[in-house]
């Protein structure tokens, strides 16, 4: 009897755990590890201007601002703010806005711009493609 009633105990204890949230990911990630918060800058490729120079700032309560200017063209710089959400890998974060870009993954003092894949820009010119961290 007291067998069963120990299947039973650890079967409850399983069904309860596979219940459980899912959505955070298990052991350290960008989320949990890194000290993300702060000001990230950039300048990023442009087809016709100069270059974007990019000001991300993302605060510990999920909100950024995020501020470009097209140099080259530009009269005054745009400024967009709003909140971010991890996505479920927690190494990426998603901008609600609709300005580019919109998806970055989140590394130690630095941010990589994704392409609309969600994947990092490779080759001899993905070093443009990345926010670092000012201190």
């Amino acid at each position: 009897m007291k067998l069963l009633t120990s299947v039973g105990t650890l079967l409850l204890l399983l069904a309860v755990g596979a219940c459980s949230n899912t959505d955070k990911p298990i052991g350290d990630t960008s989320q949990n590890a890194l000290d993300w918060p702060g000001i990230y800058q950039g300048k990023l490729p442009c087809s016709n201007c100069d270059v974007i120079a990019v000001t991300l700032e993302l605060a510990q309560d999920n909100s950024y601002s995020f501020t470009q200017q097209h140099i080259g063209i530009d009269r005054k710089p745009e400024v967009v703010t709003g909140q971010f959400t991890w996505l479920k890998n927690g190494s990426q974060i998603k901008l609600d806005t609709k300005v580019w870009p919109t998806q970055l993954q989140v590394g130690e003092n630095q941010l990589f711009i994704l392409d609309e894949q969600g994947k990092r820009y490779t080759g001899p010119r993905s070093v443009r493609y990345i926010l670092l961290k000012q201190q």
